[in-house]
């Protein structure tokens, strides 16, 4: 009988791939550049490894979405999966910037239940349940009062390749109080989860990006969408925000 995919049976997990990663941290190999300039890590293969071993163990027949495994069409498709990320942030992880982590989700009919998300080096645990809420190491979330765009701190991740981010950067740098980039996105998106910054914006986000810590986000009370204000797709360029700053943000994307 498999156990319930809940925080008891999958935060072991988490927090093992959590050790992987401190062991290769700072001493691992860069095996390869990925597309986009982004690079594989041998970090990214044991950590991928050692989660899809213990996830087939627990839950034989349930098909896992990795970063690593993207042209695994069975479990694209699939409506019941796992996704993880083992590894966000590896660019920062091979320069020895601590901004990085693991991520973990469970869907139902598309929709995601369950997810956990690890920095293991600040001993970071999000856990959130459709819900029931979302917390950070155990305190619950709740995103930012930021009121409007002039008082907002937005994140965002830059991409070279045909950015539609390139055509609004600018303006919206002129509204808002400042802009970061992290390098990692369950960094920027747990600050917001977290009520720290208010809003992030990427072009091309995959699903292991968001979809694991967005339900932090939205348990927390934030929203994550596509450009027209619509409930994410899934490939889309994502906004994320509150629901006082959508409308303010949406209108500058718009307009650009």
């Amino acid at each position: 009988m498999r156990p319930k995919i809940d925080k008891e049976s999958l935060q072991p997990i988490v927090l093992k791939t959590g050790e992987i990663l401190r062991r290769h941290f700072t001493t691992g190999k860069i095996l390869r550049s990925k597309k986009s300039r982004d690079i594989l890590h041998e970090a990214d293969i044991a950590a991928d490894s050692f989660i899809k071993e213990q996830l087939s163990n627990l839950y034989p027949g349930i098909p896992i979405l990795s970063e690593e495994n993207v042209d695994e069409a069975y479990a694209a498709r699939a409506q019941n999966r796992f996704i993880i990320d083992p590894l966000d942030g590896t660019i920062n992880y091979s320069r020895g910037i601590e901004e990085f982590g693991v991520a973990l989700s469970y869907q139902e009919n598309r929709q995601t239940i369950f997810s956990l998300v690890y920095k293991p080096v600040a001993a970071t645990m999000y856990v959130a349940q459709k819900g029931k809420g979302s917390f950070k190491n155990d305190i619950p979330l709740k995103v930012s009062t930021t009121s409007t765009l002039q008082e907002a701190i937005v994140a965002f991740d830059p991409d070279r390749e045909n950015s539609v981010l390139a055509n609004y950067i600018n303006p919206l740098h002129a509204r808002v109080r400042t802009l970061r980039s992290f390098g990692c996105a369950i960094q920027a998106l747990g600050l917001i989860a977290e009520g720290k910054i208010d809003a992030y914006v990427y072009d091309r986000p995959k699903i292991w990006d968001i979809e694991p810590i967005g339900l932090a986000i939205t348990e927390a009370g934030g929203l994550i969408l596509n450009h027209d204000g619509t409930p994410w797709d899934g490939v889309s360029p994502v906004v994320v925000c509150t629901a006082a700053l959508k409308p303010e943000l949406l209108s500058i994307i718009e307009q650009s």
